[in-house]
Protein backbone atom coordinates (compact mmCIF):
# COMPACT_ATOMS: atom_id res chain seq x y z
CA UNK A 1 0.00 0.00 0.00
CA UNK A 2 2.86 2.39 0.77
CA UNK A 3 4.18 2.15 -2.79
CA UNK A 4 0.86 3.13 -4.36
CA UNK A 5 1.58 5.43 -7.31
CA UNK A 6 -1.93 6.65 -7.99
CA UNK A 7 -2.48 10.36 -7.99
CA UNK A 8 -4.03 11.43 -4.66
CA UNK A 9 -7.69 12.49 -4.84
CA UNK A 10 -8.32 16.21 -4.88
CA UNK A 11 -10.27 17.55 -1.91
CA UNK A 12 -13.35 19.46 -3.03
CA UNK A 13 -13.48 23.05 -1.74
CA UNK A 14 -17.27 23.39 -2.09
CA UNK A 15 -19.47 21.50 0.35
CA UNK A 16 -23.03 20.70 -0.62
CA UNK A 17 -25.70 21.51 1.88
CA UNK A 18 -27.09 18.69 3.97
CA UNK A 19 -30.46 18.48 5.71
CA UNK A 20 -31.89 20.60 8.50
CA UNK A 21 -30.16 20.67 11.88
CA UNK A 22 -33.37 21.54 13.72
CA UNK A 23 -33.37 20.39 17.30
CA UNK A 24 -29.60 20.10 17.62
CA UNK A 25 -28.46 20.58 21.21
CA UNK A 26 -31.90 21.50 22.50
CA UNK A 27 -31.29 19.47 25.64
CA UNK A 28 -28.14 21.41 26.45
CA UNK A 29 -30.07 24.65 26.54
CA UNK A 30 -32.76 23.66 29.03
CA UNK A 31 -32.19 25.37 32.37
CA UNK A 32 -28.75 26.51 31.29
CA UNK A 33 -29.10 30.25 30.77
CA UNK A 34 -25.38 30.62 30.09
CA UNK A 35 -24.46 33.73 28.14
CA UNK A 36 -21.51 31.81 26.67
CA UNK A 37 -23.78 29.55 24.59
CA UNK A 38 -25.04 31.11 21.32
CA UNK A 39 -28.79 31.82 21.44
CA UNK A 40 -29.42 30.20 18.05
CA UNK A 41 -27.64 26.85 18.09
CA UNK A 42 -29.25 25.67 14.86
CA UNK A 43 -28.04 28.67 12.88
CA UNK A 44 -24.57 28.51 14.45
CA UNK A 45 -24.29 24.82 13.63
CA UNK A 46 -25.45 25.32 10.06
CA UNK A 47 -22.93 28.13 9.57
CA UNK A 48 -20.15 26.00 11.05
CA UNK A 49 -20.64 22.71 9.20
CA UNK A 50 -21.63 23.94 5.74
CA UNK A 51 -18.91 25.66 3.76
CA UNK A 52 -20.02 28.22 1.18
CA UNK A 53 -18.86 27.74 -2.40
CA UNK A 54 -15.79 29.78 -3.19
CA UNK A 55 -13.89 28.67 -0.07
CA UNK A 56 -10.12 28.80 -0.20
CA UNK A 57 -8.52 25.76 -1.82
CA UNK A 58 -7.41 23.11 0.68
CA UNK A 59 -3.57 22.93 0.84
CA UNK A 60 -2.15 20.13 -1.35
CA UNK A 61 0.02 18.78 1.48
CA UNK A 62 -3.12 18.20 3.60
CA UNK A 63 -4.83 16.37 0.71
CA UNK A 64 -1.74 14.18 0.18
CA UNK A 65 -1.50 13.38 3.91
CA UNK A 66 -5.19 12.45 4.04
CA UNK A 67 -4.80 10.19 1.02
CA UNK A 68 -1.86 8.44 2.68
CA UNK A 69 -3.90 8.04 5.89
CA UNK A 70 -6.67 6.35 3.87
CA UNK A 71 -4.22 3.89 2.28
CA UNK A 72 -2.62 3.05 5.62
CA UNK A 73 -6.04 2.57 7.20
CA UNK A 74 -7.01 0.09 4.47
CA UNK A 75 -3.70 -1.74 4.93
CA UNK A 76 -4.24 -1.87 8.71
CA UNK A 77 -7.73 -3.35 8.29
CA UNK A 78 -6.46 -6.01 5.87
CA UNK A 79 -3.57 -6.89 8.19
CA UNK A 80 -5.79 -7.22 11.25
CA UNK A 81 -9.09 -8.58 9.91
CA UNK A 82 -8.15 -10.18 6.62
CA UNK A 83 -9.14 -9.31 3.03
CA UNK A 84 -12.08 -6.91 2.94
CA UNK A 85 -14.54 -5.62 0.36
CA UNK A 86 -12.71 -3.70 -2.36
CA UNK A 87 -13.19 0.02 -1.84
CA UNK A 88 -14.08 2.15 -4.84
CA UNK A 89 -12.53 5.40 -6.04
CA UNK A 90 -15.61 7.19 -4.64
CA UNK A 91 -14.95 5.67 -1.21
CA UNK A 92 -11.37 6.88 -1.36
CA UNK A 93 -12.41 10.36 -2.49
CA UNK A 94 -15.01 10.54 0.27
CA UNK A 95 -12.47 9.71 2.97
CA UNK A 96 -9.99 12.27 1.68
CA UNK A 97 -12.73 14.91 1.47
CA UNK A 98 -13.75 14.24 5.06
CA UNK A 99 -10.22 14.19 6.45
CA UNK A 100 -9.10 17.34 4.61
CA UNK A 101 -12.33 19.15 5.43
CA UNK A 102 -11.95 18.52 9.16
CA UNK A 103 -8.24 19.41 9.16
CA UNK A 104 -8.97 22.84 7.65
CA UNK A 105 -12.19 23.62 9.54
CA UNK A 106 -12.60 26.66 11.83
CA UNK A 107 -10.84 26.25 15.16
CA UNK A 108 -8.75 23.25 14.05
CA UNK A 109 -4.97 23.65 14.39
CA UNK A 110 -3.94 20.33 12.79
CA UNK A 111 -1.31 20.30 10.03
CA UNK A 112 -0.33 17.74 7.42
CA UNK A 113 2.42 16.60 9.83
CA UNK A 114 -0.22 15.67 12.43
CA UNK A 115 -2.08 13.61 9.83
CA UNK A 116 1.18 11.91 8.79
CA UNK A 117 1.94 11.14 12.45
CA UNK A 118 -1.45 9.43 12.70
CA UNK A 119 -0.71 7.35 9.60
CA UNK A 120 2.61 6.30 11.18
CA UNK A 121 0.71 5.20 14.32
CA UNK A 122 -1.49 3.05 12.10
CA UNK A 123 1.54 1.14 10.83
CA UNK A 124 2.92 0.62 14.34
CA UNK A 125 -0.39 -0.29 16.03
CA UNK A 126 -0.92 -3.96 16.97
CA UNK A 127 -4.11 -5.79 16.03
CA UNK A 128 -5.74 -5.31 19.42
CA UNK A 129 -8.92 -7.36 19.69
CA UNK A 130 -8.86 -8.05 15.97
CA UNK A 131 -8.18 -4.53 14.75
CA UNK A 132 -8.78 -1.52 16.97
CA UNK A 133 -7.59 1.67 15.31
CA UNK A 134 -5.09 3.85 17.22
CA UNK A 135 -6.48 6.73 19.27
CA UNK A 136 -5.74 9.32 16.56
CA UNK A 137 -8.45 7.81 14.31
CA UNK A 138 -12.20 8.13 14.83
CA UNK A 139 -15.40 8.47 12.82
CA UNK A 140 -17.62 11.19 11.40
CA UNK A 141 -16.81 14.66 12.72
CA UNK A 142 -14.22 13.15 15.07
CA UNK A 143 -12.33 11.34 12.30
CA UNK A 144 -9.03 12.95 13.37
CA UNK A 145 -7.64 12.77 16.91
CA UNK A 146 -10.92 12.10 18.77
CA UNK A 147 -9.11 11.22 22.01
CA UNK A 148 -8.01 14.80 22.77
CA UNK A 149 -4.38 14.37 21.66
CA UNK A 150 -4.72 17.66 19.77
CA UNK A 151 -6.64 20.77 20.73
CA UNK A 152 -8.13 23.68 18.80
CA UNK A 153 -8.75 27.39 19.33
CA UNK A 154 -12.49 27.53 20.12
CA UNK A 155 -13.22 28.86 23.65
CA UNK A 156 -15.75 27.42 26.11
CA UNK A 157 -19.34 27.65 24.89
CA UNK A 158 -18.43 27.88 21.20
CA UNK A 159 -20.47 25.67 18.85
CA UNK A 160 -18.35 22.77 17.58
CA UNK A 161 -18.65 19.45 15.76
CA UNK A 162 -15.27 17.92 16.67
CA UNK A 163 -13.04 17.69 19.73
CA UNK A 164 -10.08 19.07 17.77
CA UNK A 165 -11.84 22.44 17.42
CA UNK A 166 -11.91 23.20 21.16
CA UNK A 167 -9.21 24.64 23.39
CA UNK A 168 -10.37 22.19 26.05
CA UNK A 169 -10.16 19.25 23.64
CA UNK A 170 -13.80 18.35 24.32
CA UNK A 171 -16.86 19.02 22.17
CA UNK A 172 -19.88 17.94 24.21
CA UNK A 173 -22.68 16.51 22.07
CA UNK A 174 -24.96 13.52 21.95
CA UNK A 175 -24.10 10.76 19.48
CA UNK A 176 -27.32 11.61 17.65
CA UNK A 177 -26.31 15.23 17.03
CA UNK A 178 -23.94 16.90 14.59
CA UNK A 179 -22.95 19.89 16.72
CA UNK A 180 -22.17 20.50 20.37
CA UNK A 181 -20.43 23.13 22.49
CA UNK A 182 -16.86 23.29 23.78
CA UNK A 183 -16.61 22.37 27.46
CA UNK A 184 -13.95 21.69 30.09
CA UNK A 185 -13.25 18.06 30.96
CA UNK A 186 -13.57 17.23 34.66
CA UNK A 187 -12.43 14.11 36.48
CA UNK A 188 -14.47 12.32 39.12
CA UNK A 189 -14.61 14.36 42.32
CA UNK A 190 -13.94 17.72 40.64
CA UNK A 191 -16.48 20.52 40.91
CA UNK A 192 -18.59 21.06 37.82
CA UNK A 193 -21.48 22.97 36.28
CA UNK A 194 -23.51 21.50 33.42
CA UNK A 195 -23.24 24.71 31.38
CA UNK A 196 -19.45 24.72 31.05
CA UNK A 197 -18.13 21.32 32.19
CA UNK A 198 -18.12 17.79 30.82
CA UNK A 199 -17.45 14.87 33.16
CA UNK A 200 -14.99 12.42 31.64
CA UNK A 201 -16.82 9.59 33.41
CA UNK A 202 -20.35 9.63 34.76
CA UNK A 203 -22.13 12.96 35.09
CA UNK A 204 -22.34 16.24 36.97
CA UNK A 205 -24.35 15.55 40.13
CA UNK A 206 -24.74 17.88 43.11
CA UNK A 207 -21.95 20.10 41.79
CA UNK A 208 -19.30 17.41 41.34
CA UNK A 209 -18.46 14.82 38.70
CA UNK A 210 -19.57 11.40 39.87
CA UNK A 211 -19.56 7.96 38.26
CA UNK A 212 -22.94 6.36 37.60
CA UNK A 213 -24.41 4.00 40.18
CA UNK A 214 -25.30 3.94 43.86
CA UNK A 215 -23.10 5.90 46.28
CA UNK A 216 -21.10 4.92 49.34
CA UNK A 217 -23.35 3.48 52.05
CA UNK A 218 -26.44 3.02 49.90
CA UNK A 219 -28.23 -0.34 49.91
CA UNK A 220 -27.64 -2.77 47.04
CA UNK A 221 -28.12 -6.39 46.04
CA UNK A 222 -24.88 -8.33 46.38
CA UNK A 223 -25.36 -10.27 43.14
CA UNK A 224 -25.83 -7.11 41.03
CA UNK A 225 -23.60 -4.33 39.69
CA UNK A 226 -25.36 -1.31 41.15
CA UNK A 227 -22.62 0.60 42.96
CA UNK A 228 -20.29 3.20 41.47
CA UNK A 229 -17.25 1.61 39.83
CA UNK A 230 -14.94 2.59 42.73
CA UNK A 231 -17.25 0.68 45.10
CA UNK A 232 -18.67 -2.83 45.43
CA UNK A 233 -21.74 -4.31 47.13
CA UNK A 234 -20.56 -5.65 50.49
CA UNK A 235 -22.93 -8.22 52.05
CA UNK A 236 -24.57 -7.30 55.35
CA UNK A 237 -26.30 -9.21 58.14
CA UNK A 238 -29.64 -8.64 56.35
CA UNK A 239 -28.99 -11.73 54.25
CA UNK A 240 -26.63 -13.10 51.59
CA UNK A 241 -28.40 -11.20 48.80
CA UNK A 242 -28.29 -7.76 50.42
CA UNK A 243 -25.50 -5.32 51.10
CA UNK A 244 -24.28 -1.72 51.07
CA UNK A 245 -21.91 0.04 48.67
CA UNK A 246 -18.39 0.04 50.16
CA UNK A 247 -14.95 1.17 48.88
CA UNK A 248 -12.82 -1.32 46.98
CA UNK A 249 -9.55 -2.09 48.75
CA UNK A 250 -6.30 -0.34 47.82
CA UNK A 251 -2.75 -1.75 48.14
CA UNK A 252 -2.30 -3.55 51.47
CA UNK A 253 -6.00 -3.72 52.35
CA UNK A 254 -7.50 -7.00 53.55
CA UNK A 255 -9.59 -8.91 50.99
CA UNK A 256 -11.51 -12.15 50.49
CA UNK A 257 -14.34 -13.50 48.33
CA UNK A 258 -16.71 -10.88 49.78
CA UNK A 259 -14.24 -7.97 49.99
CA UNK A 260 -13.05 -6.68 46.60
CA UNK A 261 -9.88 -4.90 45.57
CA UNK A 262 -9.78 -1.75 43.42
CA UNK A 263 -8.84 -1.81 39.73
CA UNK A 264 -5.13 -2.51 39.29
CA UNK A 265 -4.97 -4.84 42.30
CA UNK A 266 -5.64 -8.53 42.92
CA UNK A 267 -6.38 -10.36 46.15
CA UNK A 268 -3.37 -12.51 47.01
CA UNK A 269 -2.99 -14.16 50.39
CA UNK A 270 -5.82 -12.06 51.78
CA UNK A 271 -4.14 -8.76 50.82
CA UNK A 272 -4.79 -6.39 47.87
CA UNK A 273 -1.61 -6.53 45.80
CA UNK A 274 -0.62 -4.31 42.86
CA UNK A 275 -0.82 -6.08 39.50
CA UNK A 276 2.54 -6.47 37.80
CA UNK A 277 3.37 -4.68 34.55
CA UNK A 278 4.74 -6.36 31.41
CA UNK A 279 8.31 -7.53 32.02
CA UNK A 280 7.86 -8.17 35.74
CA UNK A 281 8.37 -11.62 37.21
CA UNK A 282 5.30 -13.76 37.91
CA UNK A 283 4.16 -17.25 38.86
CA UNK A 284 0.58 -17.18 37.52
CA UNK A 285 -1.69 -15.10 35.27
CA UNK A 286 -3.54 -13.46 38.18
CA UNK A 287 -0.40 -11.53 39.15
CA UNK A 288 -0.20 -9.65 35.82
CA UNK A 289 -2.06 -6.57 34.63
CA UNK A 290 -2.18 -8.27 31.20
CA UNK A 291 -3.57 -11.49 32.79
CA UNK A 292 -0.80 -13.48 31.09
CA UNK A 293 2.29 -14.88 32.80
CA UNK A 294 4.55 -16.16 30.01
CA UNK A 295 7.43 -18.36 31.20
CA UNK A 296 7.70 -16.47 34.48
CA UNK A 297 7.32 -12.97 32.98
CA UNK A 298 4.22 -10.79 32.61
CA UNK A 299 3.56 -10.11 28.92
CA UNK A 300 0.89 -8.80 26.55
CA UNK A 301 -1.20 -11.52 24.96
CA UNK A 302 -0.54 -11.75 21.18
CA UNK A 303 -3.40 -10.54 18.98
CA UNK A 304 -4.24 -10.79 15.31
CA UNK A 305 -3.00 -14.38 15.04
CA UNK A 306 -3.24 -15.74 11.49
CA UNK A 307 -4.70 -19.00 10.16
CA UNK A 308 -2.85 -22.07 11.45
CA UNK A 309 -1.25 -20.33 14.45
CA UNK A 310 -1.85 -21.61 17.96
CA UNK A 311 -4.42 -19.61 19.92
CA UNK A 312 -3.79 -21.38 23.23
CA UNK A 313 -2.66 -17.92 24.32
CA UNK A 314 -3.77 -14.81 22.45
CA UNK A 315 -6.52 -13.90 20.00
CA UNK A 316 -7.12 -14.88 16.38
CA UNK A 317 -7.57 -12.32 13.64
CA UNK A 318 -11.15 -11.04 13.58
CA UNK A 319 -12.18 -13.12 10.52
CA UNK A 320 -10.90 -16.37 12.09
CA UNK A 321 -11.95 -18.46 15.09
CA UNK A 322 -10.06 -20.46 17.72
CA UNK A 323 -11.18 -24.07 17.17
CA UNK A 324 -11.32 -27.00 19.61
CA UNK A 325 -7.64 -27.75 18.94
CA UNK A 326 -6.74 -24.14 19.88
CA UNK A 327 -5.67 -23.31 16.34
CA UNK A 328 -6.83 -20.22 14.38
CA UNK A 329 -9.14 -21.57 11.68
CA UNK A 330 -11.28 -20.04 8.94
CA UNK A 331 -15.03 -20.73 9.42
CA UNK A 332 -17.01 -22.81 6.93
CA UNK A 333 -19.30 -20.54 4.87
CA UNK A 334 -22.71 -21.66 3.65
CA UNK A 335 -24.34 -20.41 0.41
CA UNK A 336 -27.84 -18.95 0.06
CA UNK A 337 -30.55 -21.55 0.76
CA UNK A 338 -28.26 -23.89 2.72
CA UNK A 339 -29.56 -25.30 5.99
CA UNK A 340 -28.12 -23.63 9.08
CA UNK A 341 -28.58 -23.63 12.83
CA UNK A 342 -27.88 -20.91 15.34
CA UNK A 343 -26.07 -23.50 17.48
CA UNK A 344 -23.41 -24.03 14.79
CA UNK A 345 -22.37 -20.39 14.65
CA UNK A 346 -19.72 -19.07 14.42
CA UNK A 347 -17.84 -22.24 13.32
CA UNK A 348 -20.24 -22.74 10.42
CA UNK A 349 -21.85 -19.55 9.21
CA UNK A 350 -23.70 -18.11 6.25
CA UNK A 351 -21.70 -16.29 3.58
CA UNK A 352 -21.21 -12.53 3.77
CA UNK A 353 -24.49 -10.78 3.08
CA UNK A 354 -26.55 -13.72 4.37
CA UNK A 355 -27.97 -14.61 7.77
CA UNK A 356 -29.49 -17.75 9.30
CA UNK A 357 -33.26 -17.20 8.98
CA UNK A 358 -35.47 -19.15 11.39
CA UNK A 359 -39.25 -19.40 11.06
CA UNK A 360 -39.83 -18.96 14.78
CA UNK A 361 -39.42 -16.32 17.44
CA UNK A 362 -36.09 -15.94 19.30
CA UNK A 363 -35.98 -17.92 22.52
CA UNK A 364 -38.65 -20.44 21.47
CA UNK A 365 -36.12 -23.27 21.25
CA UNK A 366 -36.08 -23.83 17.48
CA UNK A 367 -32.70 -24.40 15.88
CA UNK A 368 -33.16 -25.04 12.15
CA UNK A 369 -33.13 -22.38 9.46
CA UNK A 370 -31.80 -21.43 6.05
CA UNK A 371 -29.26 -18.87 4.83
CA UNK A 372 -31.06 -15.84 3.37
CA UNK A 373 -29.97 -12.38 2.18
CA UNK A 374 -30.31 -9.59 4.71
CA UNK A 375 -33.48 -7.48 4.24
CA UNK A 376 -33.28 -4.68 1.69
CA UNK A 377 -34.45 -1.06 2.24
CA UNK A 378 -38.21 -1.01 2.78
CA UNK A 379 -38.34 -4.51 4.28
CA UNK A 380 -38.99 -5.42 7.94
CA UNK A 381 -35.97 -6.24 10.08
CA UNK A 382 -35.14 -7.81 13.44
CA UNK A 383 -32.06 -7.98 15.69
CA UNK A 384 -31.11 -11.29 13.97
CA UNK A 385 -31.91 -10.06 10.46
CA UNK A 386 -30.57 -6.53 10.62
CA UNK A 387 -30.39 -5.00 7.13
CA UNK A 388 -28.42 -5.39 3.93
CA UNK A 389 -25.39 -3.20 3.33
CA UNK A 390 -26.51 0.35 2.62
CA UNK A 391 -29.45 0.27 5.04
CA UNK A 392 -30.10 0.24 8.78
CA UNK A 393 -32.89 -1.12 10.98
CA UNK A 394 -35.09 1.51 12.63
CA UNK A 395 -38.11 1.57 14.94
CA UNK A 396 -37.62 -2.00 16.14
CA UNK A 397 -40.13 -3.03 18.80
CA UNK A 398 -39.78 -6.51 20.31
CA UNK A 399 -43.53 -6.58 21.03
CA UNK A 400 -44.39 -5.80 17.41
CA UNK A 401 -41.63 -6.72 14.92
CA UNK A 402 -43.76 -5.47 12.00
CA UNK A 403 -42.99 -1.87 13.02
CA UNK A 404 -39.30 -2.25 12.12
CA UNK A 405 -38.03 -1.14 8.74
CA UNK A 406 -34.77 -1.12 6.82
CA UNK A 407 -34.02 2.48 5.87
CA UNK A 408 -31.58 3.27 3.07
CA UNK A 409 -28.41 5.06 4.06
CA UNK A 410 -27.75 8.37 2.41
CA UNK A 411 -26.54 8.65 -1.17
CA UNK A 412 -24.00 11.28 -2.20
CA UNK A 413 -25.41 14.74 -1.47
CA UNK A 414 -28.02 13.53 1.01
CA UNK A 415 -27.99 14.46 4.70
CA UNK A 416 -26.42 12.01 7.13
CA UNK A 417 -25.99 11.91 10.94
CA UNK A 418 -22.22 12.15 11.12
CA UNK A 419 -21.89 11.94 14.88
CA UNK A 420 -23.92 8.73 14.86
CA UNK A 421 -21.66 6.38 12.95
CA UNK A 422 -21.01 6.38 9.24
CA UNK A 423 -24.58 6.37 7.94
CA UNK A 424 -23.83 6.68 4.24
CA UNK A 425 -23.98 4.18 1.42
CA UNK A 426 -20.35 5.04 0.66
CA UNK A 427 -19.37 4.22 4.22
CA UNK A 428 -18.09 7.75 4.84
CA UNK A 429 -20.04 10.72 6.16
CA UNK A 430 -18.33 14.08 5.81
CA UNK A 431 -18.13 16.25 8.90
CA UNK A 432 -20.55 18.70 7.39
CA UNK A 433 -23.60 16.47 7.54
CA UNK A 434 -23.47 15.41 3.88
CA UNK A 435 -22.83 11.96 2.43
CA UNK A 436 -19.82 12.04 0.14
Amino acid sequence: MKNDTRKPPRARPCWRRGGSVAGVLALLLFGCGSAEIPPDIDAACQALVVRPCGSAEIPPDVVTACHDLFLRRVAFAERCTGPSVQLSADDEQAYVDTCAGIATSPGVTLTSLDIKACADQMDASPCLGGGVFPSCVGYGGDLLYPEHDKKGSFPLGEVCFANVQCESGHCDHSVFETCGVCKRARANGERCTEATDLCVEGGCQEGTCQPPGKKLGQECTSHGIECQWTLYCKPTDSGPSWGTCAPRGQAGASCDVNTYCADGFSCRGGVCTTLAADGAGCSDDAMCASSWCNAGTCATRPTGLTEGESCAVGFCRADLLCDESEVCTAPTYLPEGAACTSASLPKIRCEQGLYCHQECSPGSGCQGGACRPYPQPGSPCTPLAACAAGARCTEFDITDPTTSLCVKWGSPGEACPCAYGLACVSGVCAAYGVCQ
